[in-house]
Protein backbone atom coordinates (compact mmCIF):
# COMPACT_ATOMS: atom_id res chain seq x y z
CA UNK A 1 0.00 0.00 0.00
CA UNK A 2 1.25 3.51 -1.24
CA UNK A 3 1.94 4.74 2.73
CA UNK A 4 4.09 8.19 1.73
CA UNK A 5 5.94 10.50 -0.67
CA UNK A 6 8.95 11.58 0.28
CA UNK A 7 10.64 14.61 -0.28
CA UNK A 8 14.47 13.74 0.01
CA UNK A 9 17.12 16.85 1.16
CA UNK A 10 17.99 17.74 -2.84
CA UNK A 11 14.56 18.46 -3.61
CA UNK A 12 13.20 15.39 -5.62
CA UNK A 13 9.90 13.43 -4.86
CA UNK A 14 10.04 9.25 -3.98
CA UNK A 15 7.49 6.67 -3.44
CA UNK A 16 8.55 3.81 -1.42
CA UNK A 17 7.49 0.80 -2.09
CA UNK A 18 8.10 -1.82 0.78
CA UNK A 19 6.18 -4.46 -0.88
CA UNK A 20 8.89 -4.83 -3.68
CA UNK A 21 12.09 -7.13 -3.85
CA UNK A 22 15.20 -5.38 -2.46
CA UNK A 23 16.48 -4.24 -5.82
CA UNK A 24 13.71 -1.92 -6.21
CA UNK A 25 12.76 -0.72 -2.58
CA UNK A 26 14.97 2.10 -3.10
CA UNK A 27 12.81 5.46 -3.27
CA UNK A 28 12.19 6.00 -7.13
CA UNK A 29 11.84 9.90 -8.09
CA UNK A 30 8.56 11.27 -9.99
CA UNK A 31 8.91 12.95 -13.18
CA UNK A 32 11.49 15.27 -14.82
CA UNK A 33 12.11 18.68 -14.25
CA UNK A 34 11.48 20.29 -10.28
CA UNK A 35 8.99 17.79 -8.55
CA UNK A 36 8.87 20.01 -5.88
CA UNK A 37 5.96 21.80 -7.86
CA UNK A 38 3.50 18.15 -7.52
CA UNK A 39 4.65 17.68 -3.96
CA UNK A 40 2.22 19.46 -2.49
CA UNK A 41 -0.64 18.15 -4.36
CA UNK A 42 0.37 14.59 -3.81
CA UNK A 43 0.81 15.28 0.20
CA UNK A 44 -2.51 16.59 0.06
CA UNK A 45 -4.41 13.80 -1.94
CA UNK A 46 -2.43 11.12 -0.03
CA UNK A 47 -3.43 12.85 3.04
CA UNK A 48 -7.12 13.44 2.19
CA UNK A 49 -7.21 9.99 0.42
CA UNK A 50 -7.86 11.36 -2.94
CA UNK A 51 -6.59 8.38 -4.74
CA UNK A 52 -8.14 8.42 -7.73
CA UNK A 53 -6.75 12.46 -8.07
CA UNK A 54 -3.09 10.27 -6.68
CA UNK A 55 -3.09 7.51 -8.95
CA UNK A 56 -4.11 10.04 -11.94
CA UNK A 57 -1.18 12.51 -11.00
CA UNK A 58 1.63 9.76 -10.97
CA UNK A 59 0.04 8.52 -14.16
CA UNK A 60 0.60 11.83 -15.62
CA UNK A 61 3.87 12.05 -14.57
CA UNK A 62 4.97 9.05 -16.69
CA UNK A 63 4.67 11.06 -19.54
CA UNK A 64 7.95 13.42 -18.34
CA UNK A 65 9.75 10.09 -16.89
CA UNK A 66 12.57 8.82 -19.09
CA UNK A 67 14.29 6.25 -16.76
CA UNK A 68 13.00 2.71 -16.98
CA UNK A 69 13.30 1.75 -13.75
CA UNK A 70 11.52 5.40 -12.36
CA UNK A 71 8.61 4.15 -15.14
CA UNK A 72 8.22 0.72 -13.87
CA UNK A 73 8.11 1.74 -10.30
CA UNK A 74 5.89 4.64 -11.15
CA UNK A 75 3.30 1.77 -12.83
CA UNK A 76 3.53 0.04 -9.76
CA UNK A 77 2.48 2.70 -7.44
CA UNK A 78 -0.19 3.08 -9.99
CA UNK A 79 -1.10 -0.50 -9.72
CA UNK A 80 -0.66 -0.29 -5.70
CA UNK A 81 -3.35 2.28 -5.53
CA UNK A 82 -5.48 1.11 -8.04
CA UNK A 83 -5.72 -2.66 -6.20
CA UNK A 84 -5.61 -1.29 -2.66
CA UNK A 85 -7.31 2.08 -2.49
CA UNK A 86 -9.46 2.30 -5.35
CA UNK A 87 -10.94 -1.33 -6.05
CA UNK A 88 -10.31 -0.49 -9.50
CA UNK A 89 -8.99 -3.96 -11.30
CA UNK A 90 -8.72 -3.67 -14.69
CA UNK A 91 -6.33 -0.36 -14.49
CA UNK A 92 -4.38 -1.93 -11.63
CA UNK A 93 -4.63 -5.42 -14.37
CA UNK A 94 -3.08 -2.62 -17.13
CA UNK A 95 -0.47 -0.73 -14.54
CA UNK A 96 1.17 -4.45 -13.85
CA UNK A 97 1.02 -5.33 -17.10
CA UNK A 98 2.84 -2.07 -18.20
CA UNK A 99 5.47 -2.24 -15.65
CA UNK A 100 5.58 -6.30 -17.00
CA UNK A 101 6.61 -4.97 -20.37
CA UNK A 102 9.22 -2.79 -19.19
CA UNK A 103 11.21 -5.56 -17.28
CA UNK A 104 9.86 -9.26 -16.91
CA UNK A 105 12.76 -10.13 -14.41
CA UNK A 106 9.90 -9.21 -11.14
CA UNK A 107 7.89 -12.26 -9.72
CA UNK A 108 6.17 -9.88 -7.62
CA UNK A 109 4.76 -8.27 -10.88
CA UNK A 110 3.63 -11.53 -12.11
CA UNK A 111 1.99 -12.91 -8.73
CA UNK A 112 -0.33 -9.95 -8.60
CA UNK A 113 -1.66 -10.58 -12.31
CA UNK A 114 -2.17 -13.74 -11.06
CA UNK A 115 -4.47 -12.97 -8.26
CA UNK A 116 -5.98 -9.99 -10.15
CA UNK A 117 -7.26 -12.60 -12.40
CA UNK A 118 -8.13 -15.19 -10.87
CA UNK A 119 -10.81 -13.02 -8.87
CA UNK A 120 -11.90 -11.26 -12.02
CA UNK A 121 -12.02 -15.13 -13.84
CA UNK A 122 -10.30 -13.90 -16.83
CA UNK A 123 -9.26 -17.57 -17.26
CA UNK A 124 -7.46 -16.93 -20.96
CA UNK A 125 -4.93 -14.17 -19.65
CA UNK A 126 -4.58 -16.13 -16.55
CA UNK A 127 -2.76 -19.17 -18.72
CA UNK A 128 -0.69 -16.51 -20.59
CA UNK A 129 0.55 -14.78 -17.39
CA UNK A 130 1.23 -17.95 -16.01
CA UNK A 131 2.73 -19.59 -18.96
CA UNK A 132 5.15 -15.87 -18.85
CA UNK A 133 5.64 -16.77 -15.09
CA UNK A 134 6.80 -20.52 -16.12
CA UNK A 135 9.49 -18.60 -18.70
CA UNK A 136 10.79 -16.13 -16.17
CA UNK A 137 11.04 -18.83 -13.58
CA UNK A 138 12.71 -21.34 -15.93
CA UNK A 139 15.65 -18.62 -16.90
CA UNK A 140 16.21 -17.75 -13.49
CA UNK A 141 17.13 -21.46 -12.84
CA UNK A 142 13.90 -22.43 -11.11
CA UNK A 143 12.53 -25.39 -13.28
CA UNK A 144 10.86 -27.31 -10.93
CA UNK A 145 8.86 -24.24 -9.94
CA UNK A 146 8.12 -23.53 -14.01
CA UNK A 147 7.34 -26.91 -14.22
CA UNK A 148 4.57 -26.62 -11.42
CA UNK A 149 3.40 -23.56 -12.84
CA UNK A 150 2.43 -24.73 -15.83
Amino acid sequence: MLSTLILSDDGSVHIPHYDLPKRYQPHSPIGAGDPCEHFPRMQNYRVQQRWGELADLIDAQLEHTTEVEAKFDLHLAIADICESQLASTPRAIDAYESALALDTNVEDAFVALERLFRQSEHWGKLAKVLERKADFLEKSGNAAQAWRTR
